[in-house]
């Protein structure tokens, strides 16, 4: 959990936004606002890039729990059955049973598919997301952040698929999830490769700054973040492959395998065996030179035994 002797809060008009003193992965104050248009800053001794100032939990909440906010998830809801079923077999290459359970869960629509072969668990903060997990899908989801519910059970698989880049403090939740995991258990973590996919590589090339002769990017090619409805997602991390393996062994956890989330939705099917090519075209990339340029990263991790 954040620490509020990090925090000095205030207000944008409507918004109430924090600002952070310490980075959240190494407690570093050697703190860079890197790129200020757009509300970024860099840690200078691990690296890790967030928004800062950013707003409050309380407002990610509120945006997230709009009666409205899944309603696109509806309407793809075949297209995102086949989402989680991919998801799901990456999932079955670790581990085929025990208990799991989903951090950050949405609808619940994963725990529809890995209920087959698990005891299915999941977490939400928005209330939109766990009425429609409960009336839809008939599945009993939390509703809140991870540090404030009471789990009286462990677990053999912990997923967090596009969670780690909206929570408040990845280093809590991360600790957190190693408090409940079984020392034999897999954790798989989805995040946006905002920094290094191709569009931000491009628009940073476009924008004629690329790197200072001292190898800190001064722009990172994402968009400042706004909470008036058009954006439909609100990170407040950035994630860099090396700052998420630091990030995992500080909270007691080996990286196995870092490779690519197969993340795309599409309902028409040309457009989804066009994203499938291109996902396995970077797939292949990463294989054979250790380069990611796609849009998402899925990490791997295993328990350090305590």
């Amino acid at each position: 959990m954040i620490r509020t002797e990090d925090l000095n809060a205030e207000r944008d008009g409507d918004v109430e936004l924090e600002t952070l003193d310490r980075c959240d992965v190494c407690r570093s104050m050697d703190l860079d606002q890197a790129d200020a248009v757009n509300h970024i800053c860099r840690c200078r001794r691990c690296g890790y890039v967030f928004v800062n100032p950013r707003p409050t939990q309380r407002e990610i909440v509120r945006f997230y729990s709009r009666s409205t906010h899944y309603d696109p998830w509806l309407t793809e809801e075949d297209a995102r059955l086949r989402l989680w079923k991919r998801r799901l077999r990456i999932v079955l290459r670790y581990r085929h049973c025990g208990r799991l359970l989903d951090v950050g869960t949405g609808t619940g629509q994963f725990l529809t598919v890995a209920r087959r072969f698990f005891e299915v668990y999941g977490t939400e903060v928005s209330e939109s997301g766990v009425r429609i997990a409960r009336d839809r899908y008939g599945l009993n989801v939390s509703q809140g952040e991870l540090d404030n519910i009471d789990f009286r059970r462990s677990y053999d698989v912990l997923t967090l698929f596009h969670v780690l880049e909206h929570v408040p403090s990845p280093s809590s939740t991360l600790s957190k999830c190693r408090e409940l995991m079984n020392d034999g258990g897999i954790l798989l973590v989805a995040v946006p490769n905002d920094i290094y996919r191709l569009r931000s590589v491009t628009r940073q090339a476009l924008a004629g700054v690329g790197l200072k002769r001292h190898g800190r990017p001064k722009f990172y090619g994402v968009s400042r973040m706004r909470l008036d409805g058009t954006q439909r997602e609100l990170h407040l991390s950035h994630f860099t492959p090396g700052v998420l393996r630091n990030l995992l062994a500080r909270c007691g956890f080996k990286t196995s395998v870092i490779t690519l989330d197969p993340y795309y939705v599409e309902n028409n099917p040309r457009s989804e065996t066009k994203a499938r090519r291109r996902y396995l075209g970077h797939l292949l990339l990463l294989g054979a030179l250790g380069i990611n340029l796609y849009d998402t990263m899925l990490v791997i991790g295993r328990p350090v035994p305590r």
